[in-house]
């Protein structure tokens, strides 16, 4: 697999403890006979691999690939993909070429394609570049969003032949930075159905869909009857609403499950049953404006990558289609605090680490039942198993303390092979040996292991 060669820059042997009987054991217990549906490889990120921010900032196109990045949803690469930038004249013809600016979208987009990974399409505003187009601009605005997506995925003005599949209208509309009055309700909604059903009959076999509301679309009472707002608007007006877009960023595993299964209800009990479910932000959670060692350790150290590795495996059970870390390149090396799985500089957080693994249990697409004991608070487990019979375990331990974890195969001829261990007692991934069924997980670490039959 791809991404092997890097997990193994640092070979380090982790002692493995045999466990007591006075030692509390997680036992998890693996039917590899069974099946619960397949492991999905929610393996998408947002911005990047161009570099973006301070200007010595490389490119990370070769660690995008290292790690797993399928998909790259193409918002907030700063100072690009912003329609208020490649169309900011909204009394400009949009069938004219000159309208239009797509000189450093292009080479971001060409960054997206030429590495190899799935370009996910939003159309709207970045954060530093918002400008909605007023109810008198709607009809230009989104005549030009058809023709900016000519121009990325059919070539239209020396644009793109490209594998665009979705195409996500708009960025958090229930948030005031990104729809800011005087704008109402009403004036999204509108230039939501207007853009979709040009776009829809522009593109037929495009999926379409949006707006990527803020968590609040799961969590308060508000958020929830924007949802059902925006979606009764929709059927009404017979608008495609082929994926309903969210966010979420939270530090309990529980509330990714719980957003993706409230979104799956409301779109079938608001006539989208059909529709995918796509999660286009997330991370965890902490105070804004805070960088302390707490923030730093929930978005550089092993305490966040063991939390997002189990709000990960938690979105295996939310009916979640599409996911989307927010995001994949930190802008200065001064705020390692910052969203990015990557520091500035390219080096990989312990986040991008934990990645590696979750694109490397993600190659086990057949699902495999998982039984544990009394002893589980804390810690996550998923677990898949290829055509050829191999089996690929995931295992966070998201408690301040070392874990016994035994790990049980209803099947004799099954053995352990190795072990891949992100913690804090490397910089990189650690390869370690499995003694027999037992291993000891250090405090907030992450683990995947590869089992094969005898």
């Amino acid at each position: 697999m791809k991404y092997w060669h890097l997990l193994i820059l640092l070979i380090v042997l982790f002692p493995v403890s045999q466990v007591s009987s006075t030692d509390t054991v997680c036992e998890i217990r693996i039917d590899p006979a069974g099946s619960t549906g397949e492991i999905l490889p929610l393996l998408g990120v947002n911005a990047g691999p161009a570099p973006v921010g301070d200007p010595d900032n490389p490119d990370l196109t070769r660690q995008y690939q290292d790690i797993g990045v399928l998909s790259v949803r193409n918002h907030d690469i700063y100072h690009a993909h912003s329609m208020s930038l490649i169309y900011p004249d909204r009394t400009c013809n949009p069938q004219d070429r000159t309208c239009y600016n797509f000189t450093t979208s292009d080479a971001t987009f060409e960054a997206i394609t030429d590495g190899g990974f799935e370009p996910y399409f939003r159309i709207g505003d970045g954060y530093e570049a918002v400008n909605p187009p007023s109810p008198a601009e709607q009809e230009y605005w989104s005549d030009a969003a058809v023709q900016t997506i000519r121009h990325y995925r059919e070539g239209l003005w020396d644009g793109f032949t490209s594998d665009i599949r979705y195409v996500e209208i708009w960025n958090e509309p229930d948030y005031i930075h990104f729809w800011p009055k005087p704008h109402t309700r009403e004036e999204f909604f509108n230039l939501y159905a207007m853009t979709a059903k040009k776009i829809k009959l522009a593109f037929p076999d495009l999926l379409i869909g949006g707006p990527g509301l803020t968590q609040q679309a799961v969590t308060t009472g508000e958020g929830k009857r924007y949802v059902r707002s925006f979606l009764r608007y929709m059927q009404e007006n017979s608008v495609p609403v082929d994926f309903l877009s969210w966010h979420i960023y939270s530090n309990n595993p529980a509330d990714y499950e719980k957003g993706g299964l409230l979104i799956d209800s409301i779109l079938d009990e608001s006539g989208f049953g059909q529709s995918e479910n796509h999660l286009t932000e997330y991370n965890t959670q902490i105070e804004k404006e805070t960088y302390n060692d707490r923030a730093f350790d929930l978005r550089a150290g092993s305490p966040g990558s063991a939390i997002l590795t189990a709000c990960w495996i938690s979105l295996q059970n939310s009916g979640v289609d599409q996911a989307f870390v927010y995001r994949g390149n930190d802008p200065s090396i001064t705020f390692p605090q910052f969203y990015g799985i990557f520091y500035a500089d390219g080096r990989p957080k312990k986040t991008a680490l934990a990645f590696s693994l979750w694109s490397a249990v993600s190659g086990y697409q057949n699902r495999l039942p998982l039984q544990t004991n009394e002893n589980k608070e804390g810690v996550f487990a998923l677990a898949g198993r290829q055509d050829n019979g191999d089996i690929g375990i995931l295992i966070s331990n998201t408690n301040h303390f070392p874990q016994n974890i035994v790990i049980r195969i209803n099947d004799e001829n099954y053995q352990i092979q190795q072990g891949l261990l992100v913690s804090d007692l490397s910089i990189t991934v650690q390869e370690i040996q499995i003694q027999k069924e037992h291993v000891t997980m250090p405090p907030f670490s992450v683990l995947f292991m590869r089992a094969e039959k005898n």
